[in-house]
């Protein structure tokens, strides 16, 4: 679990949030938020940039978009 991030377990009734509020990458609940433009998924910011730092993301988001490009999500 990232620093600041909420796992499920810890919330009230958190089985009846919606999956889109949980990062797909540390699989809590969204930290900062952050989303791919060409999928929309959404992203804790520091998942995500950990995630493309690493050489063999090929800059692309987890769900294999190519090339990454971030949407603001405020």
């Amino acid at each position: 679990m990232e620093e600041g991030n909420i796992d499920r377990d810890r919330i009230v009734d958190g089985h009846l949030v919606d999956d889109d509020f949980f990062c797909p990458v540390c699989q809590c609940l969204l930290w900062k938020p952050c989303a791919c433009s060409k999928c929309r998924h959404l992203f804790c910011r520091k998942c995500l940039y950990t995630w493309l730092e690493n050489p063999n993301s090929g800059r692309r988001c987890p769900f294999r978009c190519e090339p990454f490009e971030e949407q603001d999500c405020s």
